[in-house]
């Protein structure tokens, strides 16, 4: 069995949950695993696709020269024994109308299972009736063969493969399992990529990132329910093509969604159904609470079943129905009188309930940082599982807050429903609040100005004109008195690069008026050391964060400062530390179900990842929030993110994905200038550079850089210079010295001093450079300073480093990425991608467009695109060409 490299596990990582039998994790492990010897049980979600896995294996068997057996063990009947063999063509061929009995079918399938590899492969081995399940095992003992089956996850096994002795008689194939010791495999939820690609398939072209994210966390990465939301959001007008990209042009709540219950609801029994109605009507609730309301037996089998999330909150264990779309479906289709029914069931059981605390939790954030390749799966699982509580736990928020402001429409409920409308772009309750907030003579001016202030940022965030947010700042100046300051400073900082406008010393002095209250003070703070990180000036952002009063009471303020405190840290490159303080804060909010809290510190640790060329790690932090889908007004820490998963997706070689963040990160300027400049221009030069053109990418972002520069943004313009992969001209990294020595940046120092003995040819000073830059993912410049030093080596008559000195010099992980590819490119031979590559292959074997964008699940345009820049690298001209002149093995 061929081993795959260590860039390959985390690269399948980093895309997730595919599509393609090439790269989904389930039937490479189910492939490795029957290539040793071993029998293999398959294990996975109603509708996650066991069918057609199972049709994938088979074809991947048979073109391996495998002899495979397949049968439906949905076909079993309770009247009808040894029905899924009936329907095998040589036993309904032999006698159509003959009564069988095991031996008889033993003997005719037998002659079918002579080769040297053989394969029983079963769909449903879990439905088999007591008799087919006898002739399995007959076949068994007399052929050579090796058994794959695909189960549900209600198929509970201990170790030794048994399962309860209660459920045996339900389950014949239970004995057979415990007799196989088979290995368990399974198949976890699809996750962004996974969805992405299922989505262009099932609408025949290119999703865009919110819908393929609202998708996403409503079917809980499940490919049935995915498609159900996909039909019925077509059939209800709230998907639609808008400029060519499949859009959400609608609520997805409202959409009809009795096939989700249909499918996820078919094998459960009346008192499952009883239990999920209750839990689906109460929400998320402590599991205490919920054995209360609904029994431990029925809650039992709905958790092994899947249809039940759980989440390790801050004093006790959540429940919640899984995915959210079937916790929708069946609250919508239950009666107004089985409604009123629950409701009294609820404040029956749980109406003087309180939860007991449980001890700390377990660290959420440890699973970020999964490196064993079978508990990676599991992580997409639990992902899945904090999406449908995160997802639900706002819809509740949400609709109490609104109750209560709308039974008393104050500025005190208003402020508190706002705040939970930040992590949703739904601009109709916005202008709602804002229209129909009472405002009060005894309102506080700090209350007022925090109202103000978030209408401020909805304003600049619907695209409202300078002139509207002058006189809506006007009309502030009476009801917020000395607190006005304070809005005008927000519109200044924030209309600056809006208006191509210069940091200037002005916009510093406003942050440092003194400000009439503690509110006040916590967001003028949070402006000063903004504009002070865009100045490159990270060490005077900790002076002031460690000089301010205690404000844990202004918790969104609050966020931000911790936000900034971390970036700060990773400027002045103590990475760890910024790791550590961002984990704990994400830590928090994972516990809290916190919407907002997780998707401001992930960037934190999200970067600290990176920087440590953790891409795998970095992935799986950003998806977790763009599982969450596109925020509300306060977005300023967003686009980093969808930036950022843009670069790891296009450095992973998936320029596919990394286009459709990239066409959300275009579409994300609302006038909020993130950290660090314009993100586009960043995830625009990767792409460049994985498409095969990293000059062009080296080039703009070396203008970017300069025209950051000209407005006073030093850490956007150094972020830019970093990232460039080629080594600089000497002019150019005198430049970008003389710019890093005059900030406070430190992380970027190591970088600069690179560029610099690169372009003086310096051996002595590339040594010590790498031995202080960060590990970092850019491997083209790593590879370029270490094929200088080895040729500097060679010139007086030293051997090339060895393989241990380049891990000390820049890290095992980079080091064992260059050894497989010793050019620091991304691609292997001919520049193409892993994606490319595929296509390739399937052209060169003669299939149409059309039909590889069948087998892959992306659409013609996408598969298009794809050869055409096949075509361009391998320096072809024609499909006959990579039939004729290409050698896929010649690398």
């Amino acid at each position: 069995m061929r081993v795959a490299t260590q860039q390959e596990r985390e690269w399948a990582d980093v895309v997730g949950a595919g599509q393609s039998a090439s790269s989904n994790p389930a039937i490479i492990a189910t492939r490795d695993w029957v290539s040793h010897g071993q029998d293999v049980l398959i294990l996975g979600d109603d509708g996650a696709g066991k069918t057609h896995l199972a049709q994938q294996l088979r074809e991947l068997f048979l073109d391996r020269g495998t002899n495979v057996l397949m049968l439906s063990g949905s076909r079993s009947s309770r009247d009808t024994a040894l029905a899924p063999f009936l329907f095998h063509d040589l036993v309904a061929l032999d006698q159509p109308k003959h009564r069988w009995v095991p031996a008889e079918i033993v003997r005719i399938l037998t002659p079918e299972l002579r080769g040297r590899s053989n394969v029983i492969l079963i769909d449903g081995i879990d439905l088999l009736d007591q008799e087919s399940v006898l002739v399995v095992e007959r076949l068994l003992e007399t052929t050579s063969s090796r058994l794959v089956g695909t189960a549900g996850l209600d198929l509970p096994l201990d170790q030794s493969g048994r399962g309860s002795a209660d459920d045996d008689a339900a389950r014949p194939v239970r004995h057979l399992i415990g007799q196989r010791s088979p290995a368990q495999v399974r198949i976890a939820p699809l996750g962004y990529w996974g969805i992405s690609s299922l989505l262009t398939w099932r609408l025949a072209g290119t999703p865009d990132s919110a819908l393929i994210t609202a998708i996403t966390t409503h079917s809980g990465g499940n490919p049935r329910v995915a498609t159900a939301l996909v039909d019925g959001g077509r059939w209800a007008g709230a998907i639609d093509l808008v400029d060519g990209v499949w859009t959400q042009t609608g609520p997805l709540d409202g959409l009809p969604l009795d096939a989700v219950a249909n499918a996820l609801t078919s094998r459960l029994g009346s008192d499952e159904v009883d239990a999920l109605e209750a839990l689906a009507w109460a929400g998320s609730i402590a599991s205490d609470d919920a054995e209360r309301l609904v029994g431990a037996a029925p809650l039992h089998r709905l958790t092994e079943r899947g249809r039940i999330a759980l989440h390790r909150g801050v004093e006790a264990q959540l429940v919640s129905v899984s995915p959210p779309a079937l916790g929708r479906a069946v609250r919508a289709r239950t009666p107004d009188f089985r409604r009123a029914e629950l409701t009294d069931r609820l404040r029956s059981a749980l109406g003087a309930a309180s939860a007991p605390s449980l001890p700390a939790p377990d660290s959420a954030t440890d699973r970020l940082y999964l490196s064993d390749r079978a508990r990676v799966d599991d992580y997409w699982r639990w992902a899945t599982d904090l999406a449908s509580h995160v997802e639900q736990r706002v819809a509740g928020e949400q609709a109490e807050a609104r109750t209560r402001w709308m039974a008393d429409p104050g500025i005190g409920n208003a402020i508190v429903y706002l705040h939970t409308l930040l992590s949703r772009p739904d601009t109709d309750a916005f202008a709602e609040v804002f229209a129909d907030t009472v405002l009060h003579d005894d309102d506080a001016e700090a209350a007022r100005a925090e109202f103000c202030l978030l209408q401020l940022q909805w304003l600049i965030w619907s695209g409202a004109t300078g002139r509207d947010i002058a006189a809506f700042l006007a009309r502030c100046e009476a009801l917020v008195g000395a607190h006005h300051i304070l809005l005008c400073t927000y519109w200044s900082v924030v209309r600056a690069p809006a208006e191509g406008a210069t940091l200037s010393a002005d916009l510093l002095d406003a942050c440092l008026t003194d400000q009439p209250s503690g509110f006040a003070r916590a967001w003028a703070a949070n402006l000063h050391c903004w504009l002070l990180l865009e100045l490159g000036r990270p060490a005077r952002v900790l002076e002031l964060l460690d000089g301010l009063p205690d404000s844990r009471h202004l918790r969104h303020a609050n966020r931000y400062l911790d936000a900034q405190r971390a970036d700060a840290l990773l400027m002045l490159n103590r990475v760890d530390e910024a790791e550590q303080l961002s984990r704990q804060r994400l830590e928090q909010a994972y516990a809290e179900l916190d919407a907002v809290g997780i998707r401001i510190h992930s960037v934190g640790l999200a970067e600290a990842l990176y920087l440590k060329g953790d891409l795998a790690a970095t992935w799986r932090t950003i998806s977790l929030v763009l599982r969450q889908g596109t925020p509300g007004p306060d977005n300023r820490t967003y686009p980093r993110l969808v930036a950022l998963g843009a670069v790891v997706q296009a450095q992973s070689g998936n320029t596919e994905l990394a286009e459709v963040l990239q066409r959300e990160l275009d579409a994300l300027d609302d006038g909020h200038r993130p950290l660090f400049g314009v993100q586009a221009e960043w995830g625009r030069a990767h792409l460049a550079s994985a498409e095969g053109d990293p000059e062009e990418a080296d080039e703009l972002l070396w203008r970017a850089g300069e025209a950051d520069l000209e407005k006073g943004y030093v850490a956007a313009a150094l972020r830019r210079f970093s990232a460039i992969s080629a080594p600089l001209s000497d002019q150019r990294a005198q430049r970008f010295a003389h710019v890093a020595s005059s900030s406070e940046a430190a992380l970027f120092d190591s970088r600069a001093r690179l560029h610099t003995a690169l372009a003086a040819g310096d051996p002595d000073a590339v040594t010590a450079a790498l031995r202080t830059a960060p590990p970092g993912n850019d491997l083209r410049l790593t590879a370029t300073a270490l094929h200088l030093i080895d040729r500097t080596r060679d010139a007086v008559g030293k051997a090339p480093l060895s393989a241990s000195d380049r891990s000390i010099l820049v890290g095992e992980r980079v080091a064992a990425s260059l050894t497989a590819n010793p050019s620091g490119r991304l691609d292997g031979e001919g520049g193409l991608s892993d994606r490319e590559r595929e296509v390739a292959l399937l052209a060169r074997s003669g299939l149409t467009n059309r039909e590889i964008s069948t087998r892959l699940y992306l659409s013609v345009r996408t598969v298009e695109n794809h050869v055409y820049r096949a075509l361009r690298k391998l320096g072809l001209g024609s499909r006959s060409d990579l039939r004729d002149q290409w050698n896929p093995e010649a690398v």
